[in-house]
């Protein structure tokens, strides 16, 4: 049997956010002692050994890869296009939530297509499950949303689709998360159901919804290239305590913003929006809103957070 230490470096926690810079400071958590299969049954994840920083080694193309997920969006400088169609054909609909230990994960029940997305060439996706990631893992203008929501589609030949819906907090509740936050599997590989889950609230926000879209990646390993993005530029209002409650489950699951990505982002709108509020527009997305996120892995979230400068580094030595 070999012995080792581990030494785990989580680097990063924003400390101050403004409308024209970001400075942030980086503190170090050390520790050792954490034995190498401890390490290997965990699998990848955000920080420490088998963080973000060292997903190479679960999939090269983590690493590697030209056209990998999240990025940043710049809102003045996208082409404007039709927006994709969107149609649901079930909004009473059961889900099962898993904690699979990085995400709380939504899949749906029943195995009819429900969700379904159309690409401006004619390629229709399916909706397989919907997840979240906190802080938001793309960020618009230089700034991250408290919340991202991730609705993963694929078509029977394996082509992946998915559609990012930004969170940000307010003083109203979001009627649809509100269906399920209180029945949230509150540990790893545990599942609980919610039989009725009205979906007409974010689906009607995402049937008149602006979206960037580009060609990316999974966000996670194996960070499989080929994805088409649409992420609804508009946040929808979620409440500091539905926040909270979805943080408790979930640990830290934002991957920094990407910079290889090959392709340029364009913005699909509805016809309903063309030429309409886009000053308005420009004014949300540049809000921040103070970041509240904080685990059991450090402390140092309770200031306002950046996730695209959250990195974590690890060292092994046998």
């Amino acid at each position: 049997m070999h012995s080792m230490r581990v030494a785990l470096a989580v680097l990063g926690a924003c400390v101050f956010v403004s409308a024209s810079a970001t400075n942030c400071l980086a503190d170090v958590i050390y520790a050792s002692g954490v034995e190498r299969r401890q390490l290997e049954r965990r699998g990848w994840s955000y920080e420490g050994a088998d963080g973000v920083m060292n997903w190479g080694k679960f999939n090269n193309t983590c690493v590697a890869g030209e056209r990998q997920s999240p990025i940043n969006f710049e809102g003045d400088e996208l082409a404007i296009s039709s927006r994709p169609n969107l149609r649901w054909s079930n909004l009473m609909t059961p889900f099962n939530f898993t904690n699979n230990g990085h995400t709380v994960q939504m899949a749906l029940v029943q195995s009819t297509p429900n969700l379904v997305s159309t690409e401006p060439d004619g390629r229709q996706y399916i909706v397989q499950q919907v997840h979240f990631h906190s802080p938001s893992e793309h960020h618009v203008d230089e700034h991250y949303y408290d919340l991202e929501a991730h609705f993963v589609h694929t078509t029977p030949d394996g082509k992946l689709n998915v559609i990012g819906v930004f969170f940000e907090v307010g003083e109203e509740e979001n009627v649809w998360i509100g269906q399920f936050v209180d029945k949230l599997p509150p540990k790893n590989n545990t599942i609980t159901q919610v039989p009725s889950l009205d979906m007409t609230q974010i689906i009607d926000k995402l049937s008149t919804a602006q979206f960037y879209s580009y060609t990316g990646s999974l966000t996670t390993p194996p960070c499989t290239e080929g994805v088409l993005w649409m992420v609804a530029r508009e946040p929808l209002v979620i409440s500091l305590g539905q926040l909270k409650k979805l943080r408790e489950v979930m640990p830290f699951n934002s991957r920094p913003v990407q910079a290889n990505v090959a392709s340029e982002p364009e913005a699909f709108v509805g016809k309903e929006s063309k030429g309409s509020g886009q000053s308005t527009s420009e004014e949300s997305v540049a809000r921040t809103v103070e970041g509240i996120y904080k685990s059991g892995a450090s402390s140092l979230m309770g200031g306002r957070i950046l996730s695209g400068v959250l990195a974590t580094a690890a060292a092994l030595l046998l």
